[in-house]
């Protein structure tokens, strides 16, 4: 079965839903989510052209190496074993990050470089400037 996007703002969306209804038969499992918006393209092109590199020249790590200890930094997060009992600390996935939250990782990135060793990472707007002349 497929899966469809409707605005239900729109009556032509609701027609067309109730429309592809109309031709189902048999029993089935209608689910409706509020679409999810993960971190955009250019976000990521940001962080991984940008702030990877700049930070792993200035730690000497490798590019993963570098996504690994900022992931661990800044997304990680303890969840109790159930069979030892220990905390565990796991780091959340950049991939699975919303726009929003993609934005107050970098952020937060940026803060601790520049204030913890004066590494200035340039914001987004800034690095296009630089690329293409603009202010």
């Amino acid at each position: 079965m497929a899966q469809i996007e409707v605005d239900f703002d729109s009556e032509d969306d609701k027609r067309k839903l109730f429309a592809v209804l109309k031709q189902v038969r048999g029993k089935c499992v209608v689910s409706i989510d509020k679409p999810t918006t993960t971190r955009s393209h250019a976000q990521n092109k940001y962080y991984w052209g940008v702030i990877i590199p700049m930070m792993a020249c200035e730690f000497g790590y490798f590019r993963d190496e570098m996504h690994e200890l900022l992931r661990r930094k800044f997304l990680s997060y303890t969840k109790l074993n159930p069979v030892t009992g220990e905390l565990e600390t796991f780091a959340k996935s950049t991939t699975k990050l919303s726009v929003g939250d993609m934005e107050v990782y970098m952020e937060n990135i940026r803060t601790w470089a520049l204030s913890e060793f004066n590494v200035l990472l340039p914001l987004p707007n800034e690095v296009l400037a630089a690329i293409y002349g603009g202010s």
